[in-house]
């Protein structure tokens, strides 16, 4: 997350059961409670359903509107490159408090990303498809609205399927079948409804904000198709790879990927907007709007990945299908947006399929 963008890398880590820091001092081990933990509970669960379905609801919605106002344009790579920079930071001050000991965690750091060059090199194709697609989000949230973007972002389920039978030689029931099925007529009714629907008006030029162009659906459409390839294929290359490697801490496999994110994101900031950025700024165009799309954004990846380890992707799925209903709302109310009855019917279709794809 963008959303899409992490949720399969922390379902890969997932798969591969690999476990959190173990506990150092084996005098002093994790000891287990005589009734269940809070994690494990209903309203944990419901807890983590709110607050994923609230953080899609408003990413999605405050980069529609930071992409369409009457505002200086902002830089979309030194936004890109700010949430991986946000979500580093916060794995690695989880990581240091389950260390503690400074010494200790400066050499586990070392161990975990100097001296496996090997995984690093693995690592960094998923991370520069990451960051492809974070960059293909603001591009599609550029000339779609909101729910539309929505709906048809979940094509990243259907490119998942489709890399995991190639490269995982997996076997779909029949139901999951029927489920992308649906999913795919879905995709397609909603976006038909939206190459036929009125253009709307966006913003184009970074210092001219009254300079406008009618937004392309095709374009947005292209965006997304390209999105769910790469984060389909991302998804399934690291649960392939973590199933082939040793059993590694949850938070530190997020960390390096983070990191090389970081690196990536950075050369991106010059190669697409160093010019820009030189006569601007690299903060050209930002406002507590722009501020609130990139806390959003990083709070997505790392939401994602706590839900699919403490919940499932079930839960995953009702969030996602609730988040496109809230946007609903909030899009008629704030864009002015009124849905067709082919996009109405288009989008239950998408959300039937991803509830019957998580429950099987």
């Amino acid at each position: 997350m963008y959303i899409a963008m992490q949720n399969l890398r922390a379902n890969a880590i997932k798969d591969s059961k690999h476990e959190d820091l173990p506990c150092e001092n084996s005098k002093n081990h994790c000891k287990e409670s005589e009734g269940p933990s809070f994690t494990s509970t209903g309203g944990f669960r419901m807890i983590i359903f709110a607050i994923l379905t609230l953080q899609a609801t408003c990413y999605f919605s405050l980069l529609r509107y930071s992409r369409t106002r009457p505002h200086k344009m902002y830089f979309t790579s030194t936004a890109v490159f700010l949430a991986e920079v946000i979500k580093l930071l916060v794995t690695l001050v989880v990581i240091v408090f389950q260390h503690r000991n400074l010494k200790q965690l400066g050499s586990f750091l070392v161990d975990s990303f100097l001296l496996n060059p090997l995984d690093t090199l693995k690592l960094s194709l998923a991370s520069v498809l990451y960051v492809i697609q974070n960059n293909l989000v603001y591009i599609a949230m550029t000339h779609l609205e909101s729910t539309t973007f929505q709906v048809l972002n979940q094509l990243k389920i259907l490119s998942t399927a489709i890399f995991s039978i190639a490269l995982l030689k997996r076997q779909l029931t029949k139901r999951k079948w029927i489920s992308l099925f649906l999913l795919s007529l879905g995709v397609t009714m909603v976006q038909v409804d939206s190459q036929t629907s009125v253009q709307a008006d966006i913003l184009t030029d970074s210092n001219n904000p009254t300079t406008k162009n009618k937004q392309s659906s095709i374009l947005g459409f292209s965006a997304v198709l390209a999105s769910s390839l790469a984060s389909g294929f991302a998804g399934v290359y690291m649960e392939k790879i973590f199933k082939g490697q040793k059993r590694k801490s949850f938070w530190v496999a997020n960390a390096q990927l983070y990191a090389i994110g970081v690196i990536l994101g950075l050369v991106g900031v010059f190669y697409q907007d160093g010019g820009g950025i030189a006569m601007m700024g690299f903060f050209y165009g930002y406002d507590l709007v722009v501020w609130l799309v990139i806390l959003f954004a990083s709070a997505g990846g790392i939401i994602v990945s706590l839900t699919l380890k403490y919940a499932s992707c079930i839960t995953k799925g009702f969030a996602t299908s609730f988040a496109i209903v809230l946007s609903s709302f909030v899009s008629a109310y704030v864009f002015n947006f009124i849905p067709s009855m082919q996009f109405i019917v288009g989008a239950a279709s998408v959300v039937a399929a991803v509830l019957t794809y998580s429950y099987v």
